[in-house]
């Protein structure tokens, strides 16, 4: 019984410690693409821009083609990001539910451990009765 005791309280540990770890591994993606959302660099769009800058009715043409490109890979990579950390949020959701399932199967085990205790107890104190009887 306390190997049982022990077995489910190691599983718990190992489920928590790679909770924690998908949990670790989420945080970081989500920083690691924030970061590349700010880091896109200001400076290579003026480039573009002033590119086409000698041109002055071709400029105006020119920022619109651009801007609607930049936008649409922005928008591409935003979706892309909602899509992955919607399904890295699932992954969590389904992780805490298969928490919650193990910390229940760990109460009961518990509630029945104490229970099998208290009537070992019991049978010990009625045999050393029956013993000094």
């Amino acid at each position: 019984m306390v190997n049982l005791l022990l077995l489910s309280f190691i599983s718990i540990s190992e489920f928590y410690s790679s909770f924690e770890t998908c949990q670790k591994e989420l945080d970081h993606e989500r920083q690691i693409k924030m970061e590349q959302l700010v880091s896109s660099s200001p400076s290579s769009d003026t480039i573009r821009l002033n590119e086409f800058s000698h041109y002055k009715s071709v400029n105006s043409i020119s920022i619109r083609l651009f801007s609607s490109t930049t936008v649409e890979d922005y928008q591409k990579l935003i979706d892309q990001l909602t899509q992955n950390l919607s399904q890295k949020d699932e992954e969590q959701s389904l992780l805490r539910d298969h928490l919650n399932e193990v910390q229940v199967e760990l109460r009961k085990t518990l509630d029945d451990h104490a229970s099998t205790r208290n009537q070992y107890q019991s049978l010990l104190e009625q045999r050393y009765t029956f013993l000094i009887s």
